[in-house]
Protein backbone atom coordinates (compact mmCIF):
# COMPACT_ATOMS: atom_id res chain seq x y z
CA UNK A 1 0.00 0.00 0.00
CA UNK A 2 2.70 2.27 0.84
CA UNK A 3 5.02 1.56 -2.66
CA UNK A 4 3.27 3.40 -5.36
CA UNK A 5 4.35 1.26 -8.27
CA UNK A 6 2.50 -1.88 -6.31
CA UNK A 7 -0.31 -0.13 -4.96
CA UNK A 8 -2.37 -0.13 -8.63
CA UNK A 9 -2.06 -3.85 -7.98
CA UNK A 10 -4.33 -4.00 -5.25
CA UNK A 11 -7.05 -1.12 -6.86
CA UNK A 12 -5.22 2.26 -5.75
CA UNK A 13 -5.67 3.83 -2.60
CA UNK A 14 -6.84 7.82 -3.19
CA UNK A 15 -8.83 10.31 -0.55
CA UNK A 16 -12.01 10.81 -0.27
CA UNK A 17 -14.07 13.74 1.47
CA UNK A 18 -17.36 12.29 2.96
CA UNK A 19 -20.77 14.83 3.60
CA UNK A 20 -21.40 14.74 7.20
CA UNK A 21 -23.73 12.73 7.71
CA UNK A 22 -22.03 9.87 5.86
CA UNK A 23 -18.96 10.23 7.79
CA UNK A 24 -21.31 9.87 11.43
CA UNK A 25 -23.09 7.21 9.69
CA UNK A 26 -19.72 5.72 8.99
CA UNK A 27 -18.10 6.56 12.46
CA UNK A 28 -15.07 7.81 10.93
CA UNK A 29 -13.52 11.18 9.89
CA UNK A 30 -14.66 13.55 6.87
CA UNK A 31 -11.01 12.68 4.94
CA UNK A 32 -10.76 8.99 4.99
CA UNK A 33 -9.18 6.21 2.42
CA UNK A 34 -10.60 4.28 -0.01
CA UNK A 35 -9.51 1.40 -2.95
CA UNK A 36 -9.76 2.98 -6.02
CA UNK A 37 -10.92 -0.13 -8.19
CA UNK A 38 -10.92 -3.70 -8.05
CA UNK A 39 -7.14 -5.47 -7.27
CA UNK A 40 -5.51 -7.27 -10.48
CA UNK A 41 -5.37 -10.16 -8.53
CA UNK A 42 -7.94 -12.02 -6.08
CA UNK A 43 -5.55 -13.69 -4.07
CA UNK A 44 -1.89 -12.01 -2.58
CA UNK A 45 0.77 -13.87 -0.93
CA UNK A 46 3.09 -11.85 1.50
CA UNK A 47 6.39 -13.78 1.84
CA UNK A 48 7.09 -12.91 5.36
CA UNK A 49 10.86 -15.22 5.36
CA UNK A 50 12.52 -17.85 3.37
CA UNK A 51 9.89 -20.47 5.12
CA UNK A 52 6.94 -18.23 6.05
CA UNK A 53 4.12 -16.68 3.87
CA UNK A 54 1.00 -14.52 4.56
CA UNK A 55 -2.01 -15.70 2.25
CA UNK A 56 -4.44 -12.84 1.38
CA UNK A 57 -7.25 -15.20 0.01
CA UNK A 58 -9.38 -11.99 -0.82
CA UNK A 59 -7.49 -9.39 -1.86
CA UNK A 60 -10.07 -6.76 -2.17
CA UNK A 61 -11.62 -7.58 1.61
CA UNK A 62 -8.31 -7.55 2.99
CA UNK A 63 -7.71 -3.61 1.48
CA UNK A 64 -10.85 -2.71 2.61
CA UNK A 65 -10.17 -4.00 6.22
CA UNK A 66 -7.20 -2.27 6.62
CA UNK A 67 -8.33 1.20 5.24
CA UNK A 68 -11.31 0.52 7.56
CA UNK A 69 -8.83 0.33 10.49
CA UNK A 70 -10.42 -2.78 11.21
CA UNK A 71 -9.17 -6.46 11.92
CA UNK A 72 -8.41 -9.13 9.01
CA UNK A 73 -8.27 -12.37 9.47
CA UNK A 74 -5.20 -14.22 7.18
CA UNK A 75 -3.91 -16.96 6.59
CA UNK A 76 -0.67 -17.77 7.51
CA UNK A 77 2.18 -21.01 6.02
CA UNK A 78 5.53 -22.06 7.05
CA UNK A 79 7.37 -24.43 5.57
CA UNK A 80 9.03 -26.60 8.61
CA UNK A 81 12.39 -28.15 8.14
CA UNK A 82 10.66 -31.60 7.73
CA UNK A 83 9.30 -29.44 4.43
CA UNK A 84 5.86 -30.31 5.91
CA UNK A 85 3.45 -27.24 5.36
CA UNK A 86 1.83 -25.80 8.59
CA UNK A 87 -1.51 -23.65 7.89
CA UNK A 88 -2.90 -21.66 10.58
CA UNK A 89 -5.63 -18.83 10.76
CA UNK A 90 -4.48 -15.33 12.59
CA UNK A 91 -6.23 -12.42 13.27
CA UNK A 92 -4.42 -8.73 12.42
CA UNK A 93 -5.26 -6.86 15.53
CA UNK A 94 -6.19 -2.66 14.63
CA UNK A 95 -3.62 -1.78 16.58
CA UNK A 96 -1.09 -3.35 14.60
CA UNK A 97 -2.28 -2.80 11.43
CA UNK A 98 -2.56 1.02 12.91
CA UNK A 99 0.41 0.93 14.36
CA UNK A 100 2.20 -0.01 10.81
CA UNK A 101 0.54 2.54 8.42
CA UNK A 102 -0.79 6.40 8.60
CA UNK A 103 -4.59 4.89 8.68
CA UNK A 104 -6.63 6.87 11.51
CA UNK A 105 -8.21 3.86 13.42
CA UNK A 106 -11.45 2.65 13.76
CA UNK A 107 -13.26 3.15 16.82
CA UNK A 108 -14.92 0.29 18.22
CA UNK A 109 -18.18 1.66 18.48
CA UNK A 110 -18.45 2.33 15.16
CA UNK A 111 -18.06 -1.25 14.17
CA UNK A 112 -20.62 -2.43 16.30
CA UNK A 113 -23.14 -2.09 13.07
CA UNK A 114 -22.76 -5.75 11.87
CA UNK A 115 -24.52 -7.28 15.34
CA UNK A 116 -26.97 -5.61 18.19
CA UNK A 117 -27.21 -6.88 22.23
CA UNK A 118 -30.77 -7.87 22.00
CA UNK A 119 -31.03 -7.72 25.77
CA UNK A 120 -29.26 -4.11 26.74
CA UNK A 121 -29.39 -4.57 30.80
CA UNK A 122 -27.53 -7.64 30.33
CA UNK A 123 -24.68 -6.03 28.77
CA UNK A 124 -21.47 -7.89 28.64
CA UNK A 125 -19.63 -4.74 30.63
CA UNK A 126 -22.11 -4.65 33.22
CA UNK A 127 -21.30 -8.45 34.44
CA UNK A 128 -17.81 -8.66 33.67
CA UNK A 129 -17.90 -11.12 30.95
CA UNK A 130 -14.32 -10.36 29.81
CA UNK A 131 -13.10 -11.68 33.15
CA UNK A 132 -14.66 -14.83 32.80
CA UNK A 133 -14.59 -18.55 30.84
CA UNK A 134 -16.47 -17.43 27.61
CA UNK A 135 -19.13 -20.20 27.17
CA UNK A 136 -21.53 -19.88 24.15
CA UNK A 137 -24.25 -21.02 23.40
CA UNK A 138 -25.45 -20.07 19.75
CA UNK A 139 -28.78 -19.98 18.38
CA UNK A 140 -29.64 -20.44 14.72
CA UNK A 141 -25.71 -20.23 14.24
CA UNK A 142 -23.94 -23.05 12.81
CA UNK A 143 -21.65 -25.14 15.41
CA UNK A 144 -19.17 -25.46 12.58
CA UNK A 145 -19.28 -21.83 12.00
CA UNK A 146 -18.48 -20.81 15.14
CA UNK A 147 -15.90 -23.91 15.54
CA UNK A 148 -13.97 -22.17 12.36
CA UNK A 149 -14.41 -18.97 14.00
CA UNK A 150 -12.60 -20.34 17.00
CA UNK A 151 -10.02 -22.02 15.37
CA UNK A 152 -9.17 -18.53 12.69
CA UNK A 153 -9.00 -16.49 15.92
CA UNK A 154 -7.38 -19.24 18.17
CA UNK A 155 -9.43 -18.38 21.10
CA UNK A 156 -10.08 -20.20 24.10
CA UNK A 157 -13.56 -20.19 23.91
CA UNK A 158 -16.13 -23.62 24.88
CA UNK A 159 -19.39 -24.45 22.91
CA UNK A 160 -22.54 -25.54 25.02
CA UNK A 161 -26.09 -26.51 23.93
CA UNK A 162 -26.90 -26.13 27.48
CA UNK A 163 -27.98 -22.31 27.91
CA UNK A 164 -27.82 -22.80 32.09
CA UNK A 165 -24.10 -22.98 31.25
CA UNK A 166 -23.40 -20.20 28.87
CA UNK A 167 -22.04 -17.30 29.87
CA UNK A 168 -22.80 -15.82 26.17
CA UNK A 169 -26.01 -16.57 23.91
CA UNK A 170 -24.97 -15.29 20.23
CA UNK A 171 -26.85 -16.01 17.30
CA UNK A 172 -28.97 -14.45 14.43
CA UNK A 173 -30.67 -11.27 15.15
CA UNK A 174 -33.89 -11.54 13.59
CA UNK A 175 -34.20 -15.19 15.06
CA UNK A 176 -32.97 -13.95 18.76
CA UNK A 177 -35.37 -10.74 18.61
CA UNK A 178 -38.72 -13.21 17.79
CA UNK A 179 -37.41 -15.51 20.64
CA UNK A 180 -39.12 -13.97 23.78
CA UNK A 181 -39.05 -16.87 25.39
CA UNK A 182 -35.19 -17.46 25.21
CA UNK A 183 -35.06 -13.23 26.28
CA UNK A 184 -36.83 -13.91 29.52
CA UNK A 185 -34.91 -17.34 30.55
CA UNK A 186 -30.94 -15.11 29.44
CA UNK A 187 -32.67 -12.11 32.01
CA UNK A 188 -32.85 -14.78 34.42
CA UNK A 189 -29.67 -16.21 34.40
CA UNK A 190 -28.16 -12.60 33.86
CA UNK A 191 -26.69 -13.87 30.38
CA UNK A 192 -26.17 -11.61 27.37
CA UNK A 193 -27.50 -12.03 24.27
CA UNK A 194 -25.48 -10.73 21.12
CA UNK A 195 -27.17 -10.66 17.59
CA UNK A 196 -25.24 -10.82 14.28
CA UNK A 197 -27.00 -9.31 10.83
CA UNK A 198 -25.63 -12.47 9.17
CA UNK A 199 -24.40 -16.04 9.28
CA UNK A 200 -20.63 -14.85 8.57
CA UNK A 201 -17.48 -15.63 9.61
CA UNK A 202 -16.29 -12.04 9.65
CA UNK A 203 -19.34 -10.81 11.68
CA UNK A 204 -19.18 -13.24 14.22
CA UNK A 205 -15.46 -13.12 14.61
CA UNK A 206 -15.31 -9.36 14.93
CA UNK A 207 -18.19 -9.56 17.92
CA UNK A 208 -15.96 -12.63 19.56
CA UNK A 209 -13.05 -10.31 19.21
CA UNK A 210 -14.87 -7.00 20.36
CA UNK A 211 -16.07 -9.13 23.87
CA UNK A 212 -12.61 -10.53 24.52
CA UNK A 213 -10.51 -7.02 23.85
Amino acid sequence: MKNPPLADLIGGIQYVTLSDDEAKRRGTQKSILERKAYPAFQIAIEINEQNLWTIHENVKDSIDLLLRGNFAITQIRQLTRSEKTIIKYKTLPTNKLAKNSTIPQKPISSIRKSWVNINIENDIHSINLKQKKLVIYSYSLSYNLLKEVIARLEVDIILTKEIKKASLIIGLKKHLQQNKKLQKLAKQKNIPIYGVNRSSIYQVAKLIQFIML
